[in-house]
């Protein structure tokens, strides 16, 4: 069974995304979270496997909440997803140690592969997130080397 921890401040969201992991068979939430502080108390208790986490949460940002999770929870694997889709913010979120990053306004589809890549140990970027990176990457004016 792969168990799921949801952090995101929107009660809407969490119930979106809660009602996407029930439909999957071997998959299950194990807690949600209105905020970071929340999130990170929740996942030293339930220990998950995967953790669904917003950028912009209250009290702990996500990419803040990733770097800890990291730490104290270190078989947890961070899936960020968020509206966040500027260069700053996915470089910082994957720096911090999130093996995911999906942005919600892709399709539930995305958030569906991204779940189940990392449930696999596995890494993911949605489409446009890893399209984005490659562009950035083939503009960088640094040389290499």
């Amino acid at each position: 069974m792969l168990r799921i921890l949801i952090a995101d401040n929107q009660p809407v969201v969490r119930l979106g995304v809660r009602d996407l992991i029930e439909c999957h068979p071997g998959w299950e939430v194990c807690g949600a979270a209105a905020d970071g502080q929340q999130a990170l108390d929740l996942a030293m208790q339930v220990r998950p496997d995967v953790a669904v986490v917003e950028v912009t949460l209250p009290t702990v940002d996500g990419i803040a909440l990733t770097r800890r999770l990291c730490k104290a929870c270190p078989t947890v694997r961070v899936l960020l997803f968020t509206c966040r889709d500027d260069e700053e913010t996915i470089t910082a979120g994957l720096a911090a140690g999130a093996c995911g990053y999906v942005l919600k306004s892709d399709s539930g589809r995305s958030l569906e592969q991204g779940i189940a890549a990392l449930g696999d140990n596995r890494r993911y970027l949605s489409p446009p997130v890893a399209n984005f990176l490659a562009e950035a990457a083939l503009h960088d004016p640094s040389p290499s080397g």
